[in-house]
């Protein structure tokens, strides 16, 4: 497939931030938290500098928007998704499980994604209906078609898991599969989906820079995304949500309701 323009300066980018990051992957960093007790290092703030200034060398006009500088706003109805470091925990813990997550929309229109696992090289791209890649080759989304036979990823941390308001749900999943992965990391567990490793990811509510990439290359390799609610997971409609084979889609969403939907 040839590249757009677009497409090639998010690959371009999240490689800048790749280098940055493996620069410092269990070497010496400094590690804080944020207001939200997730964490954040020097290798999250130089690797989303580093991924910004490709974009603006290439892109000055367009909309940024960064998990750890925030949204610059500009006169454009082009954004930048930028997350410098996913799965930051894992990171810090020597879990070679990350992402660095590079993506543009139009609007709501999801226009290009790359993401890279710096840890085993593997690079994941797609670009709006032309299909989704691993290392240049076309990825599809798995065949299996039933619930009790899928591997399904979650997203969320262990007091929440254990919750009463999520706790309930997640337990009627875990009966309704045949296993579940909790590996820490949004971009790359949605990769997982879109090259059929895993038949589904269920998250909680996040941020754009590390929802939206991934799910373009999900839907890419023929798979579904949907919010509980059953609307569209856009840019600017954000929420709790699953991307799926789409074989399997109903079934989990039913699963999910039936238990409240509320994750």
């Amino acid at each position: 497939m040839k590249l757009s323009k677009e497409l090639e300066t998010a690959i371009i980018a999240a490689r800048a931030g790749e280098k940055v990051v493996m620069k410092y992957f269990r070497g010496n960093f400094e590690v804080a938290k944020k207001k939200d007790d997730s964490l954040v290092t020097n290798a999250d703030k130089e690797s989303e500098a580093a991924i910004i200034k490709v974009l603006k060398k290439n892109f000055p006009s367009y909309n940024i928007y960064a998990e750890e500088s925030g949204y610059e706003k500009k006169d454009s109805e082009y954004t930048w998704l930028v997350d410098p470091l996913d799965g930051t925990t894992n990171f810090a813990r020597g879990i070679p499980y990350f992402g660095v997550s590079v993506g543009l929309v139009k609007g709501d229109e999801k226009i290009v994604a790359a993401i890279i696992n710096p840890a085993t090289g593997e690079l994941f791209y797609a670009e709006k209906g032309k299909g989704a890649f691993r290392n240049g080759k076309k990825i599809s989304v798995s065949n299996v078609t039933s619930l009790k036979d899928s591997g399904i990823g979650i997203s969320i941390v262990a007091k929440k898991l254990s919750s009463e308001k999520y706790a309930p749900v997640y337990l009627r999943v875990m009966k309704s599969v045949a296993v579940i992965f909790s590996f820490g990391s949004i971009s790359i567990g949605l990769c997982d989906v879109a090259s059929g490793r895993t038949e589904a990811r269920i998250a909680t509510k996040s941020h754009p820079d590390d929802c939206i990439t991934g799910t373009l290359i999900v839907e890419e390799a023929g798979g579904k995304v949907q919010l509980l609610n059953r609307t569209n997971l856009t840019f600017t409609n954000l929420g709790d949500y699953i991307a799926t084979n789409g074989k399997i889609h109903n079934a989990l969403m039913k699963v999910i309701n039936n238990s409240g939907g509320k994750i």
